[in-house]
């Protein structure tokens, strides 16, 4: 499950424009990509669209990604 959230992150930064690499599950690659993702989503920085998604619409889809598998894991563990 970690490696396919690390993988949507990535798919979902692409379509928000940067040029971003695969993390492979390293964690300082991890952590650049979402601090770069963070500087995208910046509605104070960033015009409506960016690459292909709106900045709301990727916002939504990301936080609701997160919300499930949080929920996901949550279930597997009871």
């Amino acid at each position: 499950m970690l490696r396919h959230v690390g993988e949507a992150g990535v798919a979902s930064a692409r379509r928000l424009g940067p040029k971003v690499c695969a993390t492979d599950g390293e964690r300082d690659a991890a952590r650049a990509l979402r601090r770069r993702v963070t500087e995208v989503l910046d509605v104070t920085a960033t015009p409506d669209r960016v690459g292909t998604w709106p900045v709301r619409y990727a916002a939504r889809c990301i936080g609701w990604r997160a919300c499930d598998h949080a929920n996901e894991s949550e279930d597997r563990a009871t």
